[in-house]
């Protein structure tokens, strides 16, 4: 009891303490109210109410898919008054006694069908297979041109440039600047065998007045590319194309070098029936050569010191700088004997 006197205490001050009257906050005066009044009847003159409308009207498609027996059934059952001569209704429609009431053909079914196909279907449009006619699809409105996103390209990188330097130049270019991407593939060309082949490789080796053509497998920019240049261009940039091609570049340029000291010594040395050597015989051939050339002239300069002045020790190892294609000596050519003075006895 105390507490439920407590509590009729309590509402009874929190009622006390309440206004007697609350103001309205609406301070708008009559030409005000009169000004909107006149605002929404504009309103309802230019847009009427409408009722919601069927979905075979807005739909045509609808009116051979809806189940319309079962609206009816389903209204029956939920005690629901149906409203088809109306707009648009909602009610729940259970999904366990469908087939049964498609089965079923009682008197209310039947009214309710023929309410439900003649509501709407004078103005229902003829199917579109009936007419024969195609319907456009409908156009979407455009986006607002504020809202439209400019398309800015990705800001790429700069293509990286190769520069490669020519000795004597060509067509008057002493160098010349390109990108990578406008390298193309190697050419896969044979090697035409005899003496004429090597003559071939020989005017496109380089860039040498004495020897160049102006003919070349590669071109870059319009300018023919000598043979000598191919490293520098694909070695350190396409070193997969590269590889394919190393090894066959590599011999050509041994032959070169060995042809143009003395063509005439060439032939008579490699091609002395008039058949030319096969080219891997050719380069072992020069290569061996250079080797016994190379360790005689370092044994000549260097005499006795020889081996003490190309061995090393690594890991309890004596390992010498002397190798079978000749020594790791810069010089290309043995250089002039001097004399060593006479030591008196």
């Amino acid at each position: 009891m105390g507490s439920m006197g407590h509590h009729e205490m309590a509402s009874g001050e929190s009622t006390s303490s309440m206004p007697k009257s609350i103001t309205s906050k609406d301070i708008r005066t009559p030409e005000e109210h009169a000004g909107v009044f006149r605002w929404t009847q504009k309103v309802n003159t230019l847009y009427p109410y409408r009722t919601l409308a069927h979905p075979c009207q807005t739909i045509p498609a609808l009116t051979l898919a809806l189940p319309q027996a079962d609206v009816s059934t389903s209204v029956s059952r939920h005690g629901i008054e149906p409203s088809v001569h109306s707009g648009g209704h909602s009610m729940p429609l259970p999904t366990s006694s469908l087939e049964a009431d498609m089965n079923s053909t009682s008197n209310y079914q039947l009214s309710a069908r023929s309410s439900w196909t003649t509501c709407e279907t004078s103005s229902l449009p003829l199917p579109l297979q009936a007419t024969g006619a195609s319907r456009p699809f409908p156009k979407m409105p455009a986006q607002p041109v504020d809202r439209v996103q400019p398309c800015v390209d990705p800001v790429l990188p700069s293509k990286q440039l190769c520069k490669i330097s020519f000795a004597h130049g060509i067509q008057g270019h002493k160098n010349l600047t390109f990108a990578e991407d406008e390298v193309g593939q190697l050419p896969m060309f044979r090697f035409a065998g005899g003496m004429q082949g090597i003559k071939d490789i020989n005017i496109r080796w380089d860039d040498d007045p004495q020897h160049w053509r102006g003919n070349s497998y590669i071109h870059l920019h319009g300018l023919p590319i000598p043979m000598v240049y191919w490293r520098d261009i694909y070695a350190g940039r396409f070193p997969k194309m590269w590889s394919s091609m190393k090894s066959q570049w590599s011999k050509y340029k041994i032959v070169i070098d060995c042809y143009r000291q003395s063509p005439v010594d060439f032939e008579a040395r490699f091609a002395p029936s008039g058949a030319l050597m096969p080219i891997d015989d050719i380069t072992k051939c020069i290569h061996n050569e250079k080797a016994g050339a190379d360790k005689a002239w370092a044994r000549e300069s260097l005499g006795d010191d020889i081996h003490a002045m190309s061995t090393y020790r690594k890991e309890s190892k004596q390992i010498t700088r002397l190798r079978m294609a000749g020594t790791v000596l810069p010089q290309c050519s043995p250089p002039p004997t001097i004399p060593l003075p006479e030591v008196p006895e």
